[in-house]
């Protein structure tokens, strides 16, 4: 009967296993030290710096990702915010929620994560807290509150990006592009769509929606919900995802997901791209002639 429970026995081992091991879903050590030493991002310090920037599992050890990283910090960079990185980080507890930890170890995690993260911030939880990450987002914002934390400032980096844009901190030259979008569900279900789509446009992309696979639902899962990202599910939900961005004819995919960005990037082909909201903004920044 067991074997019937999610999560699957194969996501457990290879989620669990990986965590254990290097405190990341990747398993790998040292690859995030060696991406912010090389990329020369700032190190956090609270009397500095007004943005903490979690970079998360992906960001840090992904090097499909870490471009995104960069990416990101150049547009911080150019609309004046002062901001840094952890010299040292781990999961935040998405692997832990989604690949078999729920019961024995992310009630000794969490809090850790929460101490850890409350020191970091120099005692002062309302200070701002950025990722490319919706899962870190919402497990940082929303799952630690069971634990009695409230980090009353998580900001993922769209809408965050879109109101700088807004307010005029951050210029942009758009460049007339086409490209076939993939909205992360995280994205929609916490009402940032338009912050996402409107951060493209104004980019001077011309967006094309695949068919979806729901009624009346604007995206198709990328396959990664759920802890999907963790394990190769036979479910093979980011091939039939792959499918209908195909069926656009396009070859550049804009997401703003790392999760989303590894499911879809495993099934891409080699003629295809795919971006994320920052790499495209950071390609039009004003008087840069980038």
């Amino acid at each position: 009967m067991l074997e019937g429970l999610y999560p699957p026995r194969a996501l457990r081992d290879t989620a669990m296993k990986a965590l254990a091991s290097s405190g990341n879903i990747f398993g790998v050590d040292g690859e995030r030290s060696r991406f912010i030493k090389e990329a020369g991002l700032p190190i956090y310090d609270t009397s500095i710096h007004d943005v903490l920037f979690v970079l998360g599992c992906q960001g840090g050890n992904s090097p499909e990702v870490q471009p995104v990283v960069v990416a990101t910090g150049r547009l911080l960079d150019s609309a004046g915010i002062k901001w840094g990185v952890l010299e040292e980080e781990q999961c935040w507890g998405e692997g832990l929620l989604h690949g078999g930890g729920l019961m024995e170890d992310w009630p000794l995690w969490a809090p850790d994560r929460i101490e850890f993260l409350t020191e970091a911030l120099g005692g002062d939880r309302d200070r701002t807290i950025l990722t490319i990450c919706p899962h870190c987002r919402d497990t940082i914002q929303t799952q630690y509150k069971a634990f009695g934390a409230d980090f009353s400032n998580v900001r993922l980096h769209t809408p965050y990006l879109a109101n700088l844009v807004k307010t005029g901190r951050l210029e942009l030259e758009p460049k007339p592009g086409t490209a076939a979008v993939h909205t992360p569900c995280k994205i929609f279900h916490n009402d940032e769509e338009g912050a996402f789509l409107g951060l493209l446009g104004a980019a001077g992309l011309t967006l094309t929606n695949p068919e979806t696979s729901g009624s009346g639902f604007p995206t198709t899962c990328c396959g990664g919900g759920g802890g999907g990202f963790l394990w190769d599910s036979p479910a093979k939900v980011n091939q039939m995802r792959w499918e209908q961005i195909q069926a656009t004819g396009l070859k550049d995919v804009v997401t703003g997901c790392p999760g989303c960005h590894r499911m879809l990037g495993v099934m891409k082909d080699e003629e295809s791209r795919i971006s994320d909201v920052s790499t495209v903004l950071v390609e039009r920044l004003a008087g840069t002639g980038s």
